[in-house]
């Protein structure tokens, strides 16, 4: 099994230049995820955008480190390397629970409430946060943070460090991988028999104030129904009329059921294939060392070193081309940047009523 690299001090050099080079096209993609979800409410209010916005700053915190460059030994070194570590596993955890998310919303038959959505994101916070602050500590019990080929993260001095390495990223990394496969290819056949966005009216998405708006109407029509049953002989012709209403609406919760899935799935399907993507070299490099005792190559540590530092970076393209965020940046720029359209105050006013209305989760 290999555990150093002995490239020239060039390569290493050129290691680090790639490094940072990804982390700042990294960090201008998490900072327009970040900024595009600070600016418009209806994306705050959106349960799928909540979750990229949680990996926009993993993004975020893995770009800062990268951009720290080669130091030394020392508190700047120690606080690249733990800086790393919080940006790589709570960036792999949040894209998880994107993962997780595609599964659950494939299989629901009914809209989630409000406050079920909020008890679901503070618990996704509360074992995230455990997890990558553990996962950040436990190489501090055996001073495992070093100089580590180019940067800063858990060194290859010591055997512990080697462990430490695949414990606390590899293996984890490597799960979560077989655990999104596992994910596509079990929501690949539903996904196919949700309607489109061609199919069906667009905007809607899971959203913690319609759903709730959903569930009541649902609860109004099961109250009708109970008073018409309730109400006994005599009301026939009532009763019928009730129950075809509710038959009306529950097939008007069923087709936005439906839709408020394929949208929200839209918008969430691409995340987990780009950390698949990012860290493919890494898995290759990390096969090879601990299957040989030879050199990896530099080419593929370059690719690792790249693909690594851009998941903000790639985030941000399907982020931008999402059509809630390319709609409302459209209509940022023209009203900042684009002050000839006349009816513009008006066209913004009536998608502000529209999202007052059927707000995104």
């Amino acid at each position: 099994m290999s555990t150093q690299h002995e490239y020239s001090s060039k390569q290493v050099d050129s290691l680090v230049a790639v490094n940072i080079f990804g982390a700042t096209l990294s960090l201008i993609g998490s900072l327009f995820i970040i900024c595009n979800y600070c600016m418009f409410t209806a994306l705050r209010k959106n349960f799928a955008f909540k979750l990229i916005f949680m990996i926009g700053i993993s993004d975020l915190i893995l770009s800062i480190s990268n951009l720290m460059g080669a130091p030394d030994h020392g508190a700047q070194c120690y606080i690249q390397a733990i800086l790393q570590e919080i940006g790589d596993i709570s960036g792999i955890l949040w894209v998880c629970t994107v993962s997780w998310t595609i599964n659950k919303l494939t299989t629901l038959t009914k809209l989630p409430t409000k406050q079920e959505l909020k008890a679901l994101y503070k618990r996704m916070h509360i074992v995230i946060f455990i997890i990558t602050i553990i996962f950040a500590l436990l190489p501090l019990t055996t001073s495992s943070y070093g100089p580590s080929g180019g940067w800063c993260w858990i060194s290859m001095d010591n055997p512990v460090d080697i462990m430490w390495r695949y414990l606390l990223f590899y293996v984890p990394l490597w799960i979560a991988i077989i655990y999104m496969i596992v994910i596509y290819c079990k929501v690949y056949k539903r996904l196919r028999e949700i309607p489109s966005d061609n199919d069906m009216n667009s905007g809607d998405s899971y959203d913690e104030e319609e759903t709730e708006k959903m569930n009541q109407i649902d609860d109004d029509d099961n109250d009708t129904t109970n008073m018409v049953n309730e109400n006994g002989g005599g009301g026939s012709s009532k009763s019928v009329v009730s129950i075809g209403g509710n038959e009306s609406s529950a097939e008007v919760m069923e087709s936005r059921l439906k839709r408020k899935q394929n949208n929200t799935l839209q918008r969430m399907k691409f995340y987990p294939m780009i950390l698949i993507i990012c860290y493919f070299f890494a898995t290759v490099r990390r096969v090879i060392d601990w299957a040989t005792e030879d050199q990896t190559s530099y080419v593929l540590a370059v690719l690792h070193t790249f693909f690594a530092a851009i998941p903000g970076f790639l985030n941000a393209i399907v982020y931008g081309f999402t059509k809630d965020v390319k709609q409302r940046d459209t209509e940022f720029i023209q009203e900042y940047c684009n002050c000839c359209d006349t009816n513009y105050s008006a066209k913004q006013k009536q998608v502000q009523d529209h999202e007052s209305e059927d707000d995104d989760l």
